[in-house]
């Protein structure tokens, strides 16, 4: 009746993305099944999607079946920051904190809402920390920088290097200083003070005199982009295109805008445009790769971010991005040379190294594999999917006692691995130990309800042991999760 053991890998790491990599989605159909696993699908798919609205929803009913599900509480927290609920995300953030005091992605998302509440020396205090343990976090780098802006401390801001160097804003018109009139003069002084309602009134008095005046257009579509007037920019972009279709500033800026709002459509056609006309603009090539993995045209991403990396050799994230898509493909070999030029450029980037340690272990290459999770590890100390990638090597090496370690660290910071459990039931069932099996199993169980092979183990166990009645319920449930199993749930 005993059911072998379970495939134990790590999830690959995703940069500004949740906590835990969505799934295929096969399960969503079944969503009115209330369990913390089958909503966690849910709210994967909605992440996917960019509907934050309804997985901040999903999350805190995940949350209120399992309390203790902290990747679920920081994926909540994100989805609050992507709607700007700054205070709810703040505590949110703050409450995987109190579990997980180095996770950087929490750290990072605090600052930020710390900015946001205005609490730029608390916001300060967490970025010089993250910055303490990885200097080139480019995230933490710009945070500090607008921290000591706020703060007014100019001087210091000056210091400050290594900011991002991908453009995620629209691109303004800059046409030459000679014989500029007084509006534009006056527009271009203001985009460039980031007083955006100056810049409208001047432009839009521009447009007004001059209907075919491209930079004007151009630079309105901009200025009313910052301050939210969405339709109208996309009116002024789409002016802009029609008096200049060969140019891909205006395509480029109409597809940040459509991709911020969800037009998922929309903004690929118009970095589509956008490349044609200007082939290894980096942005497009970024931002038309994203849209593409979250659409599930991985195999597409991979050839933009192909291309990125030839247009920025020393672009870590246009690295880091295409190995993910490498993994997806199963090209292992490939994705550890990605994720290995990643790390040349950025070498504290721990979500690169684990995603390098599962490209390892994928290739069977098992010592390679264990150096890359223990560098995480040891960086990290908190990084679940790195004690899980140790624990999956240790199985297949039949290491069992350093599979017990693993097991002991992820449940002292409360990280679910239901594959473990299973796994090391199996092994003290098959060395007689029944007490310490029936132990494993029902924690597999109660960490994954849907998971019908611990209920059938754990069925033959107590069934064995003369508890039939229990043994009975156990089976009925693993039968009625996956009828497949209808042969091995029948007692003697």
């Amino acid at each position: 009746m005993k059911l072998q053991s379970k495939p134990l890998l790590p999830v690959a790491a995703e940069k500004s993305s949740p906590a835990v990599e969505p799934p295929d989605g096969e399960e969503a159909r079944r969503v009115e099944e209330q369990s913390a696993l089958l909503l966690g699908t849910l709210a994967a798919l909605q992440f996917r999607q960019r509907d934050y609205v309804n997985a901040v929803e999903t999350y805190r009913k995940i949350l209120a079946l399992a309390p203790d599900d902290h990747a679920a509480r920081l994926n909540l927290a994100i989805c609050l920051e992507k709607t700007n609920r700054w205070a709810e995300a703040a505590d949110e953030f703050t409450r995987v904190l109190s579990v997980d005091p180095e996770r950087t992605e929490a750290q990072l998302g605090l600052g930020i809402c710390s900015l946001h509440l205005r609490r730029e020396a608390e916001a300060l205090e967490i970025f010089e920390r993250v910055l303490a343990r990885r200097p080139d976090d480019q995230v933490a780098l710009v945070g500090k920088s607008v921290a000591l802006q706020f703060l007014g401390r100019q001087r210091e801001v000056a210091s400050l290097a290594g900011l991002s160097q991908m453009s995620r804003s629209a691109t303004p018109a800059h046409p030459p200083a000679a014989d500029l009139s007084e509006d534009e003069q006056a527009a271009a002084a203001a985009l460039a003070a980031g007083d955006f309602r100056a810049a409208i009134r001047h432009c839009s008095r521009l447009v007004q005199q001059q209907p075919t005046h491209f930079e004007a257009w151009l630079n309105l579509g901009v200025a009313r982009q910052r301050v939210g007037e969405t339709e109208d920019a996309v009116f002024a972009y789409h002016q802009a295109i029609r008096l200049r279709p060969n140019q891909p500033e205006p395509y480029l800026n109409l597809g940040m805008l459509r991709h911020s709002l969800g037009d998922l459509a929309g903004a690929e056609d118009a970095y589509r445009n956008a490349l044609r006309l200007a082939p290894r603009r980096e942005t497009a090539l970024w931002n038309y790769g994203l849209i593409l993995e979250h659409t599930g045209r991985v195999d597409e991403a991979e050839k933009l971010y192909a291309r990125l990396v030839e247009v920025k050799a020393d672009s870590a994230e246009g690295w880091f991005r295409l190995g993910l898509a490498l993994l997806h493909r199963e090209a292992y070999a490939e994705a550890a040379r990605a994720f290995d030029q990643c790390l040349e450029l950025r070498k504290d980037w721990p979500e690169a190294r684990l995603n390098l340690g599962i490209a390892r272990y994928r290739m069977g290459e098992l010592t390679a594999a264990i150096r890359q999770f223990e560098a995480v590890v040891a960086s990290e100390p908190g990084y679940a999917e790195a004690w899980r990638g140790l624990a999956a090597v240790a199985i297949d090496r039949g290491d069992w006692e350093t599979a017990r370690k693993a097991s002991e660290r992820l449940e002292q910071m409360r990280a679910c691995c239901p594959e473990l459990c299973f796994n090391l039931a199996l092994q003290a069932h098959e060395a007689g130990l029944a007490g310490e099996a029936e132990r494993l199993y029902r924690e597999a169980a109660r960490q994954q309800p849907v998971l019908p092979e611990a209920l059938v183990n754990l069925g033959g166990l107590l069934a064995a042991q003369g508890l039939r009645d229990e043994a009975v319920v156990l089976l009925e449930r693993a039968r009625s999760l996956n009828p497949m199993l209808a042969p091995l749930c029948e007692l003697d």
